[in-house]
C-alpha cells in the first residue's frame, strides 16, 4: 500500500508587553515595555504506514467501569425520585396555599370525570355500532 507522506508546518508567534497604569502618573515613565517577542516554526512529516501501527487491546479499567456503573445507577434513581420530588413539592405548597390546593383538586376531579364520561360515551357508541353490524 503506497501512501504518500504528509508534511505539516505550524508557525507560532507571540509577543508579551507589559503596561503599568500606575506609572502613568508620571508622564515620562508612561508606556509599554516588550518582555518577549517569540517566533518559531515547527515542521512534522507524517508517513502513514500500516506497519508502524501497533494495535493492542487492553482490559477495561476496573475503576472506570465502576464509575460508569455508578453513574448509570444514580441516573436511574434520579428518574424515579423526580416523581416523588414533584409530589413532595405539591404537598409542601398545598400546606401553605390551601385554597389553591382545593381549587387544583376540584379541577383534577372535573378533568377525570370528563375523561370517564367520554370513555363511557365511546363504549356506548361501539356497542351500538357492533349491534348494527351483527344484525345485517
Amino acid at each position: 500500500m503506497d501512501v504518500t507522506t504528509v508534511s505539516a508546518v505550524i508557525s507560532v508567534r507571540y509577543k508579551v508587553q507589559w503596561f503599568a497604569p500606575a506609572f502613568c502618573l508620571i508622564p515620562r515613565s508612561c508606556g509599554t515595555q516588550q518582555l518577549v517577542d517569540f517566533q518559531q516554526d515547527y515542521t512534522w512529516t507524517f508517513s502513514p504506514e500500516t506497519l508502524l501501527c501497533d494495535v493492542r487491546t487492553s482490559a477495561p479499567n476496573l475503576g472506570v467501569t465502576l464509575l460508569l456503573g455508578g453513574l448509570w445507577v444514580t441516573s436511574c434513581c434520579l428518574v424515579f425520585l423526580e416523581v416523588y420530588a414533584r409530589r413532595l413539592r405539591r404537598n409542601i405548597s398545598a400546606s401553605f396555599f390551601r385554597e389553591q390546593a382545593q381549587r387544583r383538586k376540584e379541577y383534577l376531579m372535573r378533568k377525570t370525570e370528563r375523561k370517564k364520561k367520554k370513555k363511557m360515551e365511546n363504549q356506548v357508541t361501539r356497542v351500538h355500532v357492533d349491534d348494527d353490524t351483527n344484525e345485517k
